[in-house]
């Protein structure tokens, strides 16, 4: 009776170790296509074509918004982590109108990392991404985020920096050009701040700093047109009157807090 159960018992083992084997080697070499078909309708307003490659290390042809806007083709590495709930993603987006790339880490308290996000678009592209009405700039963006780190939709913390190059606006039917900005931006304990600054050597001279709270925000920004600018003068001067530098102090706050200390 005893060497039956035995037998029973090894038998039970050696099965359990061959459907286990099997499972593990279907979780490695699950096929992108095959998790895209389950998972698709939950990617984040985008659709994959030409998927191949499995969950782990796989790409996509073509990525499309839900608009049907191409915003070029895909890859990405996941490690295998994320089957103890902590997710690990690389990834790289090319396209015509943007390229992308960085890491993702998503711990088991539902916290965001953001690590070595590159990205170069123009205002165009990314309005058709997120399906924004067109914004009147001009100009090639790229944006440096080394790091973050976002919990329940919010950065606990940041430190990024956003170059807006060959800037330029459309006002009255007029293109005006703006010349090279850049914008740095840190988050601690969920309050960000900014600083915007030109290049020295543009049409547009600008200095600002802002606040962004969860209960309100602030800006201060000073701009003026460089010389021989009398249009772009004229557009500034519609959100101040210029002092006699022709320096423009544009001043805004909002929400439930009017002045963020």
């Amino acid at each position: 009776m005893e060497r039956c159960v035995l037998n029973v018992v090894r038998y039970l083992m050696v099965w359990g170790l061959v459907i286990s084997l099997m499972l593990l080697l279907m979780v490695a070499f699950l096929p992108a296509s095959w998790a895209l078909g389950w998972y698709g309708e939950r990617l984040p307003g985008l659709r994959l074509q030409q998927v191949s490659g499995t969950v782990w290390k796989g790409q996509a042809g073509q990525v499309l918004t839900r608009a049907g806007f191409p915003l070029g083709g895909l890859r990405w590495q996941l490690s295998p982590s994320i089957l103890l709930g902590r997710a690990d993603l690389h990834w790289q987006l090319n396209g015509p109108r943007i390229t992308a790339s960085g890491q993702l880490q998503r711990e088991a308290d539902a916290r965001l990392v953001i690590d070595h996000v590159r990205l170069r678009s123009t205002p165009a592209a990314l309005a058709q991404w997120f399906g924004l009405p067109v914004m009147p700039v001009a100009g090639q963006w790229y944006l440096d985020i080394s790091h973050a780190v976002v919990w329940h939709g919010w950065p606990m913390t940041l430190e990024a920096q956003l170059a807006w190059r060959d800037a330029g606006v459309t006002a009255s039917g007029q293109k005006l050009a703006l010349g090279n900005l850049l914008l740095h931006a840190r988050s601690q304990q969920g309050v960000m701040t900014a600083e915007l600054e030109d290049d020295g050597g543009g049409p547009l001279h600008v200095h600002g700093q802002g606040r962004l709270h969860p209960l309100g925000w602030s800006f201060q920004v000073d701009a003026a047109a460089g010389a021989h600018q009398p249009a772009l003068a004229a557009w500034l001067a519609g959100f101040g009157v210029p002092d006699e530098h022709g320096m423009v102090d544009i001043r805004r706050s909002g929400g439930m807090l009017d002045n963020l200390q």
